[in-house]
């Protein structure tokens, strides 16, 4: 085993505060996870690999590490517009990793399921994405590993001109996790969106790092993180947007909305705007909360025990990230927690 960092602040802050990254174990030597997949409508296995070589969303030094493990990426190619593609990688054993890289090819759209589930300690997912131009793809991510140790989870996206990706990463399950996305808007008004939703109770700790990164010109931004911390759990989210010179029109947002349910609870936000370029919009705001008394008391009054209450409060946060998903079907399938593959 050895000890990394990954989810590096752009710009660090104050060592003192603890924010600036994540120190995490790894080991020497990654087991391929169990992966079953299921391909709709013009969604086809390419040939062609090392996409975004040394690069992922955890950072660069985890991407060293994974691409050193030997265990091989499914690669994909995306053509047309009614694609689907729907993952479930098992985690069974200790230290599995499972990786993907997907090219959606210029004009293509497609929507990506991502399950991840199983009892194996400390593994590990990075998947990097590349959209031609005017492609659309939507990736929903659930994670419902249940294990003693830390998920990592990396998305790593380039995207080209006019191209749209939309990211909905929702964290259900048990243990530590660690989410790590990156979007580099490199083309003239591409755009992507990042949706994460989570429960926390007990000891878990969950750490995310998202960046936006804007160099094309009018390029549009969203990152978005909204969920619960219950019993002595404690949440890092860092969100940055970073404006380098030439993004000129380019504007770009986070949000933090967060209920804290305990008064053990740690909750560390840490939103950074980065501006090389003076024509940006840049805005970010967090929402820290608890139930009210008199919210408590009006559940009361109606026969709704305290902790039914704080179930429903707890599970609207989600659904209000489930509630994004662009699909019917799957939307009912995650609200009423059936399976997806």
């Amino acid at each position: 085993m050895k000890e990394i960092k990954i989810n590096r602040l752009p710009a660090p802050t104050w060592r003192w505060l603890k924010v600036n990254d994540r120190n995490v174990k790894v080991p020497e030597a990654f087991v391929p996870a169990v992966t079953d997949d299921r391909a709709e409508n013009l969604l086809t296995e390419a040939a062609s690999a090392n996409q975004a070589e040394g690069k992922s969303g955890l950072g660069d030094v985890f991407a060293e590490v994974i691409e050193a493990s030997q265990v091989p990426a499914r690669i994909y190619s995306i053509r047309g517009t009614q694609g689907r593609l729907y993952f479930r990688n098992h985690y069974t054993e200790d230290y599995m990793l499972a990786r993907e890289e997907i090219r959606a090819e210029a004009g293509s759209r497609a929507l990506i399921v991502m399950e991840a589930d199983g009892t194996g300690t400390n593994g590990a997912h990075d998947i990097r994405i590349s959209l031609e131009e005017g492609a659309k793809l939507t990736l929903v991510e659930v994670i419902r590993v249940d294990h003693a140790g830390v998920f990592l989870d990396g998305v790593y996206t380039e995207a080209a001109d006019k191209a749209e990706f939309n990211l909905i990463q929702l964290v259900l399950g048990g243990g530590d996790v660690c989410l790590g996305e990156m979007v580099k808007l490199s083309g003239r008004e591409a755009a992507c969106r990042v949706d994460i939703g989570y429960l926390l109770d007990g000891n878990k700790e969950f750490d995310v790092n998202a960046v936006a990164e804007h160099t094309g010109k009018n390029t549009n931004s969203r990152i978005g993180i909204s969920g619960v911390v219950d019993g002595t759990a404690k949440k890092t989210f860092r969100g940055t947007l970073d404006f380098v010179k030439g993004a000129a029109g380019a504007k770009g947002e986070v949000r933090d909305n967060v209920l804290l349910m305990s008064d053990e609870v740690v909750n560390r936000t840490i939103p950074l705007i980065l501006c090389g370029e003076e024509d940006v919009e840049g805005e970010h705001g967090a929402t820290i909360g608890k139930i009210s008394d008199e919210a408590m008391f009006y559940f009361a009054t109606r026969g709704i025990p305290e902790e039914q209450v704080a179930e429903m409060m707890a599970r609207s946060m989600v659904d209000q990230v489930i509630a994004k998903i662009p699909d019917e079907t799957l939307r009912r399938e995650l609200l009423g927690e059936e399976d997806i593959v």
